[in-house]
């Protein structure tokens, strides 16, 4: 995982702006600035070792192989009490998901985060970073629960097959990330909300041995947690 996380700039300064019903414009300005410590600032109690007080008890090793996302839940995660409200309220969100976007997406409650995969393929087509029609779909259902959630902040991170250099992968799958967060920004959610990142070709999540598993490994992958005021507003219940 990368060390900074990305924040997504003004998206006015795009050349043209997606939205929920038209098409993709492959000429959007990709730029975004980077800012971790913009995303987190002013959250308390912040720790590495954060307590899981939900239900069901996960292996973080597991998860954080699975998806690396994870990894930046256990970073930001609060302690003992607020923890629990946090968790309690964001499980709501994830059965929110599941019943909205059903097999098209994973949806994975760790703690005070929600991830939602778009691994079940015929998202991004090879080398490109244009949505088609299914990955257009999902993120209109998706932009519908973002909006019954206002108070969280959502990391999309891009990903892509190890075809090509991983360089490159790199930047197209950075290009995705950004090309999605903007769709989703043409439906209605704030653009302060977003943070962009990309795990390039790292991580896969299925063996690059075969067209089905390459299709699931270009995608887009989104952590939604908690906002600053969302955590501030449970710590004073």
């Amino acid at each position: 995982m990368k060390k900074s996380i990305v924040v997504l700039a003004a998206l006015a300064g795009f050349t043209y702006l997606q939205s929920c019903n038209s098409s993709t414009s492959e000429s959007e300005d990709m730029n975004m600035s980077m800012s971790e410590e913009e995303m987190m600032e002013g959250d308390a109690g912040s720790s590495e070792n954060a307590e899981n007080t939900s239900e069901a008890m996960y292996s973080e090793t597991a998860y954080i192989s699975e998806f690396p996302l994870a990894d930046t839940i256990i970073k930001y995660s609060s302690e003992g009490r607020l923890n629990a409200k946090l968790t309690d309220e964001m499980a709501r969100n994830a059965n929110m998901l599941v019943e909205n976007l059903g097999a098209d997406a994973s949806v994975l409650q760790y703690g005070e985060g929600v991830i939602v995969a778009l691994d079940q393929g015929n998202v991004f087509e090879s080398d490109q970073f244009t949505l088609n029609d299914n990955s257009k779909d999902i993120l209109r259902r998706l932009a519908f629960n973002l909006k019954q959630m206002p108070d969280t902040y959502i990391l999309v991170a891009g990903r892509a097959d190890k075809d090509g250099a991983a360089d490159h992968n790199d930047e197209l799958a950075y290009k995705r990330a950004a090309m999605a967060a903007n769709y989703l920004h043409g439906c209605g959610i704030p653009e302060d909300r977003f943070f962009v990142d990309s795990y390039g070709e790292k991580y896969p999540d299925y063996r690059n041995d075969s067209r089905l598993n390459k299709g699931k490994n270009r995608r887009v992958d989104f952590l939604i947690i908690p906002s600053n005021s969302l955590r501030e507003q449970l710590a004073e219940l």
